[in-house]
C-alpha cells in the first residue's frame, strides 16, 4: 500500500505471535481497534481514508 514510503512509518505489531492476544505495550498505550493510527499523539483507529492520513502528516499522495 505504502510502496517505497512505508520506510518512514513506525509500525508497531500489537497481536502476540499466537495472534490471541494483545502485546503489553499496546495494552498500556490503549489500543483498541486496528489498525490505529498515532499522528503526533492524534489515535485514529479503524480504517482511515488515505486523503485523511495524507493531511494529517502532510504527506502528499500521488497525482
Amino acid at each position: 500500500m505504502f510502496g517505497d514510503s512505508l520506510q518512514y512509518v513506525n509500525y508497531i505489531e500489537c497481536a502476540t505471535p499466537d495472534g490471541q492476544g494483545q502485546t503489553d505495550a499496546c495494552k498500556f498505550a490503549g489500543i483498541t481497534g486496528y489498525p490505529t493510527w498515532d499522528i503526533s499523539g492524534e489515535k485514529m483507529s479503524g480504517e482511515i481514508p488515505l486523503e485523511t492520513l495524507s493531511e494529517k502528516t502532510g504527506c502528499a499522495l500521488p497525482k
